[in-house]
């Protein structure tokens, strides 16, 4: 990730960081409809 910030590079960041800060991250399909983001942070 930091050769990517000296990079100056744009975008594409979102789902690495939230990956990293949260403790699950699921992405679902439901019905071909619409997508559903789970994101779960265990707190003390």
């Amino acid at each position: 990730m930091v050769s990517y910030l000296k990079e100056k590079k744009r975008g594409g960041l979102g789902i690495h960081l939230m990956k990293i800060l949260m403790d699950e991250v699921d992405y679902l399909s439901v019905s071909g409809e619409y997508n559903k983001l789970v994101l779960k942070k265990k707190i003390a």
